[in-house]
């Protein structure tokens, strides 16, 4: 494996011989040297105001008067951070070469960094390809790029012919040994870092296609790069370019450890093994995006999903797991139980269950919350304002709670793993992720929310 300096010099070259030979082929304007920087991003703050919400009780599903409450139009991918072990990341898509990886604008909390950091959640947008340059992308495996086709042949080049042209992805054979379209491609932030310097021009920087290539041919697979498969049989192909085929918003989770004498299947699923790891992501389609007439003021619609493997030894084990929300301050007194957990999929389905809670000032924030009971007698409570903290740091409580849509309170982390320095980082803790992105929400104060 060669140092990070002399990656990057092979970078610069490999960008220059491209831009003189394919100058459309990355989308680029010229040949930008580079260096090991940070990049800088805009961050995402969203402020409103503050309506009451009253108390009460769950209900147990929305849209119980009928008629269609999802509304099929809203779009995304959403990234989540699960391993034990994996430091904060980026991600490629074979079939989206054309891209920078993403998140391509989105800072770590207490970082001027872009990356999915370690216990996070971001909203990625939608994967798709844009504008002249992503019509002519280079293949993964180092053949040549399709001239004028959107899409690559699964990231394999055709026997070392071009395309003539075509909108769509070859019938014929692929090279031997190219990634599935399957694979998804994991880069760690501070290797990622390196190729995008803070103050230069966004418009040479690398897209996948070569940035893939050269980690490949430099020998970064396993060294803060790493080409993974899915979990299960739904691989991410079901992403597509949903900017012309919607199909709703997704959740792409990493999951699973790179390899590590000191972790156990208990920390990282039971597929782990100390010398190979089992880093791999986990698709979760089509979640229900509610209308934002259908967020009922004073309500908190909710789904839960858990996606700690300690907690799902728990129930394997068939030991007592339950998950709850109530007031924190009066020993959870008059909380309410909700459905029993199931990893990887959102309960209940398909709608979010309706919570009611005391709301007004902010010390009610810090009251209520979620409790988690799991193995012979561990409990973990987190109130609201320390779960929005967790999930959305540059919010308020009485701001992000006020979207106009419903949520999805992931179950993530290890309760073994030490406590980071700043954020949750990979120790046990809840998330509130908002299933609409709040970037694309002009007025968040003007409907929904508790």
């Amino acid at each position: 494996m060669v140092s990070a300096e002399v990656l990057v010099e092979h970078m610069n070259r490999y960008l220059q011989t491209l831009l003189v030979v394919f100058p459309l082929a990355l989308g680029l304007g010229g040949p930008t040297l580079l260096s090991a920087c940070s990049s800088s991003a805009a961050g995402l703050d969203n402020g409103s105001s503050f309506p009451g919400a009253d108390s009460g009780q769950s209900t147990p599903g929305v849209g119980g008067g009928g008629g269609s409450i999802n509304d099929p139009s809203v779009t995304g991918i959403i990234a989540v951070h699960a391993s034990r072990n994996l430091p904060a990341f980026r991600l490629c898509f074979p079939e989206n070469v054309g891209v920078l990886p993403l998140p391509d604008d989105k800072l770590m909390p207490n970082s001027n960094v872009v990356g999915v950091d370690v216990g996070a959640a971001v909203h990625l947008g939608t994967l798709r390809t844009t504008g002249a340059g992503d019509n002519a992308q280079v293949a993964i495996d180092g053949g040549p790029y399709d001239a004028g086709s959107t899409a690559v042949d699964g990231g394999a080049s055709d026997a070392g012919a071009m395309d003539a042209g075509s909108t769509k992805k070859d019938a014929g054979t692929v090279d031997a040994g190219t990634p599935s379209s399957d694979v998804v491609y994991v880069i760690e932030e501070k290797l990622a870092r390196q190729f995008y310097p803070q103050g230069t021009d966004s418009g040479a920087w690398p897209n996948c296609g070569p940035l893939v290539q050269v980690l490949t041919t430099n020998g970064y697979e396993g060294h803060g790069f790493y080409t993974v498969q899915s979990a299960t049989a739904l691989g991410a192909t079901v992403l597509g370019d949903n900017s012309t085929d919607p199909d709703g918003v997704n959740l792409i989770v990493i999951e699973g450890c790179l390899p590590d004498a000191t972790l156990d299947t208990k920390a990282c699923g039971d597929t782990f093994t100390p010398t190979l790891g089992n880093l791999r992501y986990r698709i979760v389609p089509h979640l229900t995006t509610l209308l934002p007439s259908a967020v009922v003021s004073g309500k908190f619609p909710v789904q839960t999903m858990l996606l700690s493997p300690r907690v799902q030894a728990s129930i394997a084990a068939m030991e007592t797991v339950t998950f709850s929300f109530g007031d924190l301050s009066n020993g959870n007194a008059g909380s309410f139980a909700l459905p029993a957990l199931t990893y990887g999929a959102p309960v209940p389905s398909p709608n979010p269950q309706e919570l009611d809670f005391m709301a007004g000032p902010t010390k009610d924030y810090d009251n209520y919350g979620f409790t988690l009971h799991y193995g012979a007698s561990a409990t973990l409570s987190q109130s609201l304002t320390v779960i929005q903290s967790q999930s959305s740091p540059h919010d308020l409580p009485q701001s992000f709670y006020l979207l106009p849509s419903n949520f999805v309170v992931l179950i993530v982390g290890d309760p073994n793993a030490p406590k980071a320095a700043s954020g949750p980082g990979a120790s046990l803790h809840f998330l509130a992720v908002p299933v609409r992105d709040p970037s694309t929400l002009v007025d968040a104060g003007t409907d929904g929310g508790m």
